[in-house]
């Protein structure tokens, strides 16, 4: 006997329900009649958490942060992207079952519930992906006059576009197994790689969107489909300006760069950084007017690897800070700029209108400013920031 065997369920038929109709996600239209009776008619057939899955080093904690973040996690298609290098989808029940299947005439024969883990994990080392499924506490439900062989039910996960890709190798196109196989396994694992070295510009980046398809149902069942239950953009890359040579993220993260103004090594550069965000009337140069990028998405810095570029920042910077506290030379103190040097909207190159510049300069101690540029460095190496990649600044009390 299968772990699934109770599940073999017949019943005798029903009277014929009424017109109106009950909707389990948007593409199954059912009768109010026959969604009462699924409801009355469900069995469980795994009611716990597949241990497996907890004791995954790199999957226990994302899949607790995602648990605890429904409300970001749960969304179809792409569910939750954590960090750079984390993205789950996690539905319960209905949200991810809650599938009916339908006999070859169309008319709904059952539904099954279970809850659904994705979880992508990204290497900042390797240009490798790993998404794992997991499909957990399941419940099925047979409309009485139907008889379903739920254990060998096929649940069946597709990525579409991997078979197409040159520069990407999925380890499978899809993983396939029954109702039964699912409820026993420890999981199925999809990795994506890209070979080291390909790719596009100096930083051989590839860039790859995929989605997962979910098929439920064997024949005499009619199959359901439910295309992209699941998206995921990723970057491959071998990248300059990082630690980790080759490496791989999920962009559609935006990382952010934060400072507390608590912290008594980086207060003055946090504190500057502050005010030209929230009060550039108190920053120089002063103009009517004045506002300075890098606290939101829609307003953000991008990273700028172009060392004279780079140069001329600097070098506008410390003719602002010269122009209003005059020479600083055996002060002690540093001329902090933001947005930094580094950035394609510093004081140069984000600027359209010299007369207007959208930065700040300001003599603060110099351990203060090396420090908060080292940690900008490691930011930067961290989070793979690659030279045009967005990024926020998180100023914190």
């Amino acid at each position: 006997m299968t772990l699934l065997a109770t599940a073999l369920i017949s019943a005798p038929a029903h009277a014929a329900a009424g017109g109106d109709l009950a909707f389990v996600g948007t593409d199954y239209p059912i009768s109010s009649a026959a969604r009462k009776t699924l409801d009355a008619n469900m069995v469980t057939l795994r009611s716990r958490p597949n241990r497996a899955a907890l004791a995954i080093p790199d999957v226990a904690p994302l899949r607790s942060a995602c648990a605890t973040a429904q409300g970001a996690a749960n969304v179809k298609p792409v569910g939750w992207v954590r960090s750079r290098f984390e993205q789950c989808l996690y539905q319960v029940g209905a949200q991810a079952g809650g599938i009916v299947v339908r006999q070859q005439t169309g008319e709904p024969a059952g539904e099954i519930h279970f809850n659904l883990w994705i979880l992508g994990v990204a290497s900042n080392g390797t240009r490798e992906v790993q998404y794992h499924i997991f499909v957990e506490e399941i419940s099925v439900s047979t409309v009485p006059g139907n008889v379903i062989d739920w254990p060998n039910q096929r649940i069946a996960f597709e990525f579409f576009g991997c078979a197409a890709m040159t520069d990407v190798t999925c380890s499978a196109d899809s993983h396939v197994d029954t109702v039964d196989g699912w409820a026993r396994d420890t999981g199925q694992v999809i990795t994506v790689t890209s070979p080291n070295g390909t790719g596009v510009g100096p930083d051989a980046q590839v860039t790859k969107s995929l989605g997962l398809d979910l098929t439920l149902g064997s024949l005499p069942i009619k199959p359901s489909i439910q295309p992209s239950i699941f998206t995921t953009e990723v970057r491959f890359d071998s990248g300059r300006g990082v630690a980790a040579q080759h490496g791989t993220v999920f962009p559609r993260y935006l990382p952010s760069f934060t400072l507390s103004m608590s912290d008594p090594q980086i207060r003055d550069s946090a504190l500057h950084i502050y005010d030209a965000q929230n009060r550039p009337e108190r920053t120089f140069p002063a103009w009517l007017g004045k506002s300075v990028p890098g606290k939101t998405a829609e307003d953000p810095l991008h990273r700028m690897f172009n060392e004279a570029l780079k140069k001329d920042n600097r070098a506008a910077s410390i003719g602002f800070c010269i122009d209003t506290w005059g020479p600083y030379d055996e002060t002690g103190l540093d001329c902090d700029e933001y947005p930094f040097a580094s950035t394609q909207e510093g004081a140069v190159t984000g600027t359209t209108d010299p007369q207007r510049p959208r930065s700040s300069a300001r003599l603060i101690p110099g351990d203060d400013n090396q420090l908060a540029g080292s940690r900008l460095g490691a930011f930067y190496s961290n989070q793979r920031v690659l030279d045009t990649d967005a990024f926020t600044v998180n100023i914190t009390p």
